[in-house]
């Protein structure tokens, strides 16, 4: 089976599902006119008149794809006209769009953010909240390289108001610590509450520029002291610089008998790699070979990612009897950019480089029930792993926290060292079920379609993952022996984010930041300039 180059890129993020790098080449190769670059409301020239026309054009290939740089000469008006073009084409609610003069904005970036809908869900939250840009060599670097840099942990941040913003005292706990990175050497672990950073109270103190250039290092070698207190109470200051390492999605594995079952347990933190599909194929042939007859899948902190990738693991799961001539997700673009596209369940390990399904069979455990652990920062190809198996009537039990919301999608495209993700499909189950825009709710009594079966329970900070004694893995095991929550289950904690970026000025503002959660969600947390998402 061969993919399309529009599967190659398909990102379901947030995450997105990007199958391999999308470079935009649909919007690339072909050069239909030069035309008048000037802006008419209403009127939308063919976005293949401005692809590529840049005010500064970089020269060689791409050391991630090495593809060739199709730049050429151009003016920060044809890069801000091909946004315009490319979004009211492909963009899932074009007709929702504001049509406003391009002039009015100084770059690509900022015209872009307006370039989407500003309306709202039945909850009040905004209907697209995944609409972003970021340097595209970073982007390859993260998405192609499997390193990143900076110290390698991800941040929890409590105490924060309706607009992401702490109130006093300041809490953030360091949630999970990206194995072999600065943070891992220097010591820090899972729980640890940040007191002090370089001196400076963190939790009333006013110094935020000393805390975001602690926190937040902008570049490699940077050596800060970061003062923590442990889950104990005992405080110790943690001398650490920041550096580059190699990013793992898959952090623990287990393989237990509760209850008379044998139970497997997996913390996947992301689909954006592809290198994860042998580490799940290495681990799920484990799971197979030692019986494992109850799976627990940990995507509390996975924000998606490849949606084949999240197809691979789904059927990794359920098995041929489960998946056969059933849809894993169907794709629902706006009616003009693209068909309606489906995708199966992937039961083949897939050469990402030519991509294409290879003959090498996946392992399966072939489970008529899954356990999904979760929280607001599963997203995306998580949510689609979670809707997709209920969409062949698998049992999914959820157990965790509100997942955050995304069924969209998109094909990052690239143009002039920027890519751009718009949101550009939907996707439904097999059922035809894809509407959980506020999000996929674990309930013991189920009664609306983005409920499903499970209990609400805390992010357990006091345990490693993967501990039989954590809160939501000792509550999927009370469930797997009962087949009901715990009598007491903890509240799942509101006003909690497990992505960061560093600001600017008072109050301190730590709000969810898409650029994490769609792309990386690896345990970094990505600095940036401003507090808009």
């Amino acid at each position: 089976m061969k993919f399309s180059k529009l599967q190659k890129g398909i990102t379901l993020a947030l995450s997105m599902s990007m199958l391999v790098a999308c470079n935009g080449d649909s919007d690339s190769d072909n050069d239909i006119g030069s035309g008048d670059n000037s802006w008419v409301a209403g009127e939308f020239k063919a976005k293949e008149i401005f692809a590529n026309k840049c005010a500064v054009v970089r020269t060689g290939s791409d050391p991630y794809t090495n593809e060739v740089y199709k730049d050429r000469a151009g003016t920060l008006t044809d890069e801000k006209m091909w946004l315009r073009s490319w979004n009211h084409e492909s963009y899932l609610w074009f007709d929702e769009v504001e049509d406003v003069d391009p002039a009015n904005y100084s770059t690509p970036q900022a015209y872009f953010e307006v370039l989407k809908t500003f309306a709202k869900t039945s909850s009040g939250a905004d209907k697209d909240n995944f609409h972003f840009a970021q340097d595209t060599a970073e982007y390859r670097k993260r998405t192609q390289g499997s390193a990143s840099s900076g110290y390698g942990i991800r941040w929890q941040a409590r105490n924060l108001d309706e607009d992401g913003r702490f109130t006093l005292p300041r809490t953030l706990y360091v949630a999970t610590i990206e194995p072999g990175s600065p943070a891992d050497t220097a010591g820090f672990i899972r729980g640890d509450q940040i007191i002090k950073v370089d001196g400076a109270d963190f939790l009333n103190g006013n110094d935020v520029e000393t805390l975001n250039a602690g926190l937040f290092p902008t570049n490699n070698g940077q050596s800060h002291d970061i003062t923590v207190k442990d889950v104990f109470g005992a405080e110790r200051t943690i001398t650490v610089t920041s550096g580059s390492y190699d990013l793992s999605p898959v952090k623990a594995t287990n393989t237990f008998v509760h209850a008379g079952k044998t139970v497997g347990y997996i913390q996947f933190d992301t689909f954006n790699i592809s290198d994860a599909q042998d580490d799940l194929i290495n681990k799920f042939t484990q799971f197979r070979n030692q019986n494992v007859s109850e799976l627990v899948v940990d995507l509390r902190y996975n924000g998606g990612g490849l949606l084949a990738l999240s197809s691979q693991l789904a059927y990794m799961i359920a098995g041929d009897v489960n998946t056969q001539n059933r849809d894993y997700y169907t794709l629902k673009y706006n009616g003009k950019w693209s068909n309606d596209e489906t995708i199966g369940f992937y039961d083949k390990k897939i050469d990402w480089q030519n991509g294409n399904l290879t003959n090498i069979d996946l392992p399966t455990v072939g489970l008529n029930k899954v356990y999904v652990l979760s929280s607001d920062s599963t997203c995306s190809a998580s949510e689609a792993l979670i809707n997709g198996l209920k969409g062949i009537d698998l049992d999914v039990v959820l157990i965790g926290g509100q997942t955050c919301g995304k069924p969209y999608g998109f094909v990052p495209t690239d143009n002039c060292s920027t890519t751009y993700f718009t949101i550009q499909f939907s996707g439904v189950n097999d059922k035809g079920f894809g509407e959980y825009s506020d999000g996929l709710i674990p309930k013991q009594n189920p009664n609306f379609q983005n409920e499903v079966r499970g209990c609400t329970v805390s992010d357990d900070l006091t345990r490693p993952l993967g501990d039989i004694s954590e809160g939501m893995l000792s509550a999927a095991l009370y469930h797997i022996e009962r087949g009901s929550c715990p009598p007491i289950a903890a509240n799942y904690a509101p006003k909690t984010s497990t992505t960061a970026k560093q600001v600017v000025g008072e109050p301190l503002k730590m709000p969810q930041d898409r650029t994490q959660q769609m792309i990386e969600n690896n345990a970094i947390f990505t600095p940036l300039e401003t507090t808009n998402k």
